[in-house]
């Protein structure tokens, strides 16, 4: 069995910051790598395959909401839950609830699902906090698959990465925001970051966006959602594949990992699956 509302608010998740109200707001804008395509959703319907009874869902990804006959989604933001998800049905619902302590009961779910959302936790300790959550809730034999975000073993450094987008080589804004953070983890050899440093080294390289603009073909009103990364505190984590397998291979031994995609930067964005033994 999984809990409402009423579980949740025994254990309250941390305050929605600005960041998420912003992306909330510019969410039907987006798209892949930062939104799932169907190249991702088709990926993880077939690696689901015999596991799409009773599906968990961390974060409220719309794209996900119909992967199952009984969908539950657990977010942290009401805002977001009323914002992206597209509505409760006998099927499917949304409650508010923590990740790190998901309003579930032991072995009542069979299998699970995230998109990307492991950027949003800070490395290791958050990591393996939600991964003990996930083999709690999953019944024996039960799968759970995360798309990830993981900086190449061989990454380009920050002005690599500059010139690359000078000469118009990047095909998205949003690409290059995750780009912009993962050369900044290779360079520093931190994981986790503050979205204020990726903002400072994003206006550093691109001070004027009307040139950015007109050499990649972006329209300024995507460049400036890197604005929501401006004076914000949020950390992100940025690790590599084996930095992930690591923390993953603690719960679940036979973690591995799956490429998925031709979307731009899906060579950086696996799925980890994980079976409950």
């Amino acid at each position: 069995m999984c809990y409402g509302s009423e579980k949740s608010q025994e254990k309250k998740a941390p305050a929605v910051s600005k960041l998420w109200t912003d992306i909330q707001r510019a969410w039907s804008r987006m798209g892949p790598p930062l939104r799932p395509n169907v190249e991702v959703v088709a990926g993880i319907k077939e690696s689901l395959s015999g596991h799409r009874d009773r599906l968990l869902i961390l974060g409220v990804t719309p794209e996900f909401a119909d992967l199952a006959a009984d969908v539950l989604a657990v977010d942290a933001s009401p805002n977001m839950i009323a914002a992206i998800w597209p509505g409760d049905t006998e099927a499917r619902r949304a409650v508010e609830g923590n990740w790190a302590d998901l309003p579930c009961d032991d072995s009542s779910r069979q299998s699970a699902v995230c998109d990307g959302g492991l950027t949003l936790i800070p490395y290791p300790d958050g990591y393996a906090t939600i991964f003990k959550q996930l083999s709690r809730v999953l019944e024996p034999g039960g799968r759970a698959i995360f798309r990830l975000f993981c900086v190449p073993s061989l990454c380009e450094s920050l002005e690599e990465l500059s010139d690359a987008t000078w000469e118009g080589k990047l095909r998205s804004i949003h690409a290059l925001k995750f780009r912009l953070a993962m050369a900044r983890a290779a360079e520093t050899g931190s994981v986790n970051m503050k979205l204020r440093d990726v903002w400072d080294d994003f206006t550093a390289r691109f001070p004027d966006r009307m040139e950015l603009a007109q050499v990649t073909g972006w329209s300024e009103q995507a460049i400036d959602t890197i604005d929501f990364y401006r004076d914000s505190d949020t950390v992100y984590s940025y690790p590599t594949e084996e930095q992930v397998l690591a923390i993953a291979r603690e719960q679940f031994p036979n973690a591995s990992l799956k490429a998925v995609g031709t979307y731009e930067m899906a060579e950086r964005a696996p799925l980890l699956i994980m079976d409950k033994e």
